[in-house]
């Protein structure tokens, strides 16, 4: 693969700082590739001229919507706004326009430092897997290497069972052949039914950085986007988005094993400059010697020990720094449950 074969879409809002230091970072790492930059209409372009090959941009119409939050002294707390539907209408429209045969989507405020990413794609999806467990539970040509940030684990590991999220994987960057992610992203926009799905229900709590959120969302945005490209298959896996029943979970591993490549950014070598001090949830995510472990299970028929000693050290470290996010988490969150499980049998 060459970089001509590759172009990088780089979708979202257009940042004076970090949009031009993204598209140069493109243009250092891979030379020869090509950029789409996919963003709404009415986004100033100034910064950004000359730096990419094709220009996206999609009507600013997506139904958008605010999460609520209180802060400590139970003052609303002003949010941003949820985009998800922005993303996934400027991503698709971005690569509609791809005409190579590999892609990536790139977030607008993201900086490529290597081309980790690319030498995981080329070694895991030319591994010598058992081809019948290579073929069964595939969704996708060629696996799609993304991120290990906000990629959740979903099982025991974490303290509390509601902070386990199948499916919630990471789409700040993906990289792969140009009809999967095509296939991923065209998917219908989130419905405000879909938003609003716990509106009469006691919302659900999350302490985080000083301010409680409620959410009303059936599915996280990073879950709505896997599941709704698995219906398509004819698979709902999640009732909503704590649905961490067992064969949940066995689904979640065998899909991140034989469809995905999950790398840790020292391995992915491409960073959210903007986030680069924010440690809380790792503890959460996973990581490269995580998904091997799945790797070698479900493809390889293989056991490996999980976790190795040192990434188990490192989760503990993340952990302590989460901690009290973690217990305050709890301690709102837990008298809900049981309310939102009953809605979800109505």
């Amino acid at each position: 693969m060459e970089c001509k074969e590759i172009t990088i879409v780089v979708q979202g809002g257009i940042s004076p700082l970090w949009t031009p230091l993204c598209l140069r970072s493109i243009r250092a790492v891979l030379p020869g590739a090509s950029i789409v930059l996919s963003t709404q209409k009415g986004n100033d372009l100034s910064c950004v001229g000359g730096l990419y090959d094709k220009l996206v941009l999609s009507d600013d119409d997506a139904f958008v919507f605010c999460n609520e939050a209180l802060d400590a002294q139970g003052q609303p707390y002003p949010m941003k706004k949820q985009n998800m539907n922005r993303q996934i209408m400027t991503t698709l429209a971005g690569l509609r326009a791809v005409e190579t045969p590999f892609a990536m989507k790139l977030r607008s405020d993201m900086v490529i430092d290597g081309n980790g990413f690319l030498n995981a794609w080329r070694h895991y999806n030319e591994a010598p897997d058992d081809p019948q467990r290579r073929t069964e539970g595939r969704f996708v040509k060629d696996r799609i290497v993304v991120g290990c940030h906000t990629t959740r684990f979903a099982k025991s590991r974490t303290l509390f069972k509601h902070y386990r999220c199948p499916f919630n994987i990471s789409d700040f960057m993906m990289f792969g052949r140009t009809e999967d992610l095509r296939a991923l992203w065209d998917i219908p926009t989130l419905a405000p039914e879909e938003a609003f799905f716990f509106k009469d229900a006691d919302p659900f709590f999350t302490k985080n950085w000083g301010y409680r959120i409620k959410t009303h969302m059936r599915l996280l945005p990073e879950q709505y986007i896997w599941t709704q490209f698995l219906k398509k298959f004819g698979r709902e896996p999640m009732r909503w988005f704590f649905d961490n029943r067992p064969e949940v979970v066995a689904f979640y591993e065998e899909f991140l094993a034989k469809n995905l490549i999950v790398l840790s950014q020292d391995k992915l070598q491409i960073s959210l400059p903007q986030r680069a001090t924010r440690y809380v949830h790792r503890y959460f995510d996973f990581t490269t010697e995580d998904w091997l472990c799945l790797y070698a299970r479900y493809c390889l028929n293989e056991t490996r020990p999980w976790p190795a000693a040192f990434c188990a050290v490192r989760r503990f470290f993340f952990l302590a720094l989460s901690l009290p996010q973690i217990w305050a988490g709890a301690a709102l969150n837990l008298p809900f449950l049981a309310k939102i499980k009953k809605k979800l049998r109505t």
